[in-house]
């Protein structure tokens, strides 16, 4: 069971940023937090900040953030057309995870 001190908070992020990596900030229960989202992330993924949770008397937990993709509306042109080429990319080139799951598949 988790710790009753520790908190839970989902938090959004770009496909860019769990693919790329990178800092995110955000406020904490005491100050504004920053943390690194390790490249290649999958959404639900968790990060752990520990010493961020509640604190009672002489106890602090940990704040985890469950890192949640989000797909984005009213996009520039630009944005799209740039999207437009990723998927191409991810169609000449797919995942070893698509290629794996369609070999079990027999596509």
């Amino acid at each position: 069971a988790p710790h009753t001190l520790d908190l839970y908070c989902e938090y959004p992020v770009t496909y860019g940023k769990l693919v790329l990596g990178g800092e995110i900030e955000f406020p904490g229960l005491r100050s504004k937090l920053t943390a690194r989202v390790p490249p290649g992330t999958s959404p639900g993924s968790k990060l752990m900040l520990k010493g961020q949770g509640l604190t009672k008397t002489n106890r602090t937990g940990n704040l985890y953030l469950i890192l949640q993709s989000f797909i984005p509306t009213d996009l520039p042109e630009e944005y799209l057309e740039k999207m437009k080429e990723l998927v191409a990319m991810e169609e000449k080139h797919p995942s070893k995870e698509i290629v794996e799951f369609n070999a079990r598949l027999n596509i």
